[in-house]
């Protein structure tokens, strides 16, 4: 399943549906990440690099809609940074 981990709160309602890892969203500061650590009993992972495009957290629906390439389905094309 592919979901947008913003704050503890939206950990704790994938938890409640059985998640047992969760990768949040990297645009969070380390603030809002300790908040999901101490609020939740949920393993966390993140992304400490790659493409910083012009959507919030990877979900390039323009890749979708402009070339028929989904990021869902693994066939993420990068619109934005097409020469």
């Amino acid at each position: 399943m592919q979901a947008n981990i913003a704050n503890y709160k939206t950990a704790k309602f994938y938890r409640t549906l059985g998640a047992k890892l969760v990768v949040y969203s990297r645009e969070l500061s380390i603030k809002e990440i300790t908040k999901i650590i101490q609020e939740t009993e949920v393993e966390i992972k993140n992304f400490a690099h790659g493409a910083m495009c012009m959507t919030v957290s990877g979900r390039c629906h323009l890749s979708a809609y402009a070339l028929g390439k989904s990021g869902n389905w693994g066939e993420y094309i990068q619109p934005c940074k097409c020469e």
